[in-house]
């Protein structure tokens, strides 16, 4: 089933030989957002998983059916992510399902290099999953999402070096982070990434960074809860 989706997300980053589309674009790219989500959230078992697994088929057609929709690139954008996100978080993890979104999603990069998700999107996703469980990885830019990936994909499997040097090179070239839901998607792998490699300097400075950008946020306090998971602390200077 992956590689039929997979099929159909490299058909669309080819470059689109018509270009057909109405108002009723965002209608459909909506309501089959919203399916896939509640599919999602229904209680497992074999009804759910025919449900989910139709709902996913007519969201990923969406961008066959308007390719010039300004929400064909979002389509493809969401269901790569959450696909990444499933495939190296939830047991048994698939780490080849992974690494084949990051070449979509670099595909994306390439051909919307300066491209982000529309407001809809997001007013969907805030509506449906509650705006408090938007991920921040929603809202970074389409070519910093494969520096992303490769840096989660890389602290997920232990190559906490690697991480380190992808999130610190994220990091630096999204600055400044001004939204927060970002800011820890790229501060708390980070942290992490330093403490699990007994880098603890360089992890203090990124506590100590995150204090002075948000002094009025319980981000820093989030972040050092992760402590315990390794085995080392830092200082609370602030």
């Amino acid at each position: 089933m992956r590689s039929l989706f997979l099929a159909a997300l490299i058909f669309f980053l080819l470059p689109a030989q018509s270009a057909l589309s109405d108002d009723s674009d965002s209608r459909a790219y909506a309501s089959r957002l919203v399916a896939m989500i509640k599919a999602g959230g229904l209680d497992p078992g074999e009804e759910q998983l025919k449900t989910l697994v139709e709902a996913r088929k007519a969201f990923m057609e969406f961008a066959d059916e308007y390719p010039s929709s300004d929400f064909a690139d979002d389509s493809i954008f969401v269901y790569s992510l959450i696909e990444f996100m499933g495939a190296l978080l939830v047991p048994p993890r698939d780490l080849n399902a992974a690494k084949q979104m990051i070449a979509v999603m670099e595909g994306m990069a390439e051909k919307f290099p300066y491209g982000s998700l529309e407001p809809l999107t997001y007013s969907v996703l805030g509506r449906e999953m509650g705006q408090g469980a938007v991920s921040g990885a929603f809202y970074i830019p389409y070519r910093f999402m494969p520096e992303y990936m490769e840096a989660l994909l890389a602290f997920h499997t232990r190559d906490f070096k690697n991480a380190a040097s992808r999130f610190l090179r994220l990091k630096e070239s999204l600055l400044p982070i001004r939204d927060e839901a970002v800011a820890a998607e790229i501060y708390a792998p980070l942290y992490m990434a330093y403490l699990s490699c007994s880098r603890s300097r360089d992890a203090q400075a990124v506590l100590d960074e995150v204090y002075e950008a948000y002094p009025d946020s319980n981000l820093a306090s989030v972040i050092r809860s992760n402590d315990a998971g390794t085995g080392k602390k830092t200082k609370n200077n602030h």
